[in-house]
């Protein structure tokens, strides 16, 4: 009896020990943040093995929310081959396909911040957060709108 207790006690503190070994990285990356939010900021993140190629990720992805152009190369290619040396040799049947998608923007925004950063201490990658207030994004598109219709009217 007191080793079935023992037993359920020692798992049970290893089970909320390990919960809380998970929960030690920002709010940020799994989701919304809860000092950026999202209705007052628009958010970017990004993740890679250096510092400053995590940044530029980031920076993109905030850039995405604007425009993003996506274009598909897809090739499919199929060979039957026979060993004609052979009466009536045998055949070999290839398929091979592959796709390659590529993301791009082409937006010039100002104002992005890189508000918070944290590398996983296993892992040892970068995690990003770009941020940019929504009300200065509303003003710099205005801005370009009304350039624009300047523009259009010369």
């Amino acid at each position: 009896m007191k080793f079935l207790f023992f037993f359920l006690v020692a798992t049970t503190t290893l089970w909320l020990g390990g919960c809380a070994t998970r929960s030690n990285h920002p709010d940020w990356i799994d989701g919304d943040s809860a000092q950026y939010k999202s209705a007052q900021y628009l958010l970017g993140r990004g993740e890679a093995s250096s510092m400053e190629e995590a940044k530029d990720r980031a920076r993109a992805d905030l850039a995405k929310t604007f425009k993003v152009a996506i274009t598909a190369d897809s090739e499919d290619v199929q060979s039957y081959r026979t060993n004609s040396a052979e009466a009536g040799g045998a055949g070999k049947y290839v398929a091979e396909s592959s796709i390659r998608l590529t993301t791009s923007t082409d937006q010039i925004i100002r104002g992005i911040q890189i508000a918070e950063s944290w590398q996983d201490p296993v892992k040892k990658n970068h995690h990003v957060l770009a941020i940019l207030p929504r009300q200065q994004a509303a003003a710099s598109l205005r801005q370009q709108v009304s350039e624009l219709d300047d523009a259009t009217q010369a």
